[in-house]
């Protein structure tokens, strides 16, 4: 025999060539051909599995996905498995093993996600307690207790006439591609209007008129 023993999968001449020891009174036959073959082994991929279960939350540490349940002899390689910031991402795995005999099914693609971190404001509050009063001047209202790293951005904050006024913020992170920040309430304030201060004033005396026909005035002077 000739190709008629192999070990890998592939496609293989099996070759029998026949031993005549009487070819004065026997033809010897013709030799025989087989064509075979080894199939690929089919590996069991029922068990692999990606080990995401929901989103990271950025910290500032790398984070990453990977195929768990990998047949024996079978490991692979990543893109796009490992991030650092905020964001989507897609995972492919690229499989690694003896392909001239085994086949495996390559696992689908795995979208994950890092989610921006929210920001703590529960202590921010508005810097306002009571309404000023109109001195032509401006005045302003802001947050206080602003966390590091978030800035706010003002509208109806500050004026300078006598009114009500409705002040908005809103918070922006400095690094807005990996944190978020909660919206904040405005706030209703206001300017009292001023006192009109005047010197002392008194009516003019009325105390010695007598009808004579003519009119007569009062009128506030400036004493």
């Amino acid at each position: 025999y000739s190709g008629n023993e192999a070990k890998g999968a592939g496609s293989y001449t099996a070759r029998a060539s026949f031993i005549n020891p009487d070819t004065h009174n026997f033809r010897t036959p013709d030799d025989m051909f087989l064509t075979w073959k080894i199939d690929r082994k089919s590996l069991d991929m029922s068990g692999v599995r990606w080990n995401y279960e929901g989103a990271f939350t950025y910290d500032g540490e790398v984070k990453k996905v990977e195929l768990e349940g990998l047949p024996e002899g079978v490991y692979a390689e990543y893109e796009h498995a490992a991030a650092y910031d905020a964001g989507v991402y897609n995972a492919r795995a690229i499989l690694k093993y003896d392909e001239d005999n085994l086949e495996a099914i390559t696992p689908a693609d795995c979208q994950w996600r890092i989610a921006k971190r929210k920001i703590d404001i529960s202590d921010v509050t508005w810097g306002y307690e009571e309404p000023f009063e109109y001195d032509g001047s401006e005045h302003s209202i802001y947050l206080i207790n602003l966390p590091e790293g978030v800035e706010a951005e003002y509208t109806g904050n500050t004026h300078v006439e006598a009114g009500k006024y409705a002040a908005g913020a809103a918070l922006v992170p400095n690094d807005a591609n990996n944190y978020e920040v909660p919206e904040i309430n405005g706030c209703t304030w206001s300017i009292d209007k001023a006192p009109l201060r005047v010197a002392d004033l008194s009516w003019t005396d009325s105390s010695d008129f007598v009808y004579d026909g003519t009119a007569k005035t009062v009128e506030i002077i400036n004493d």
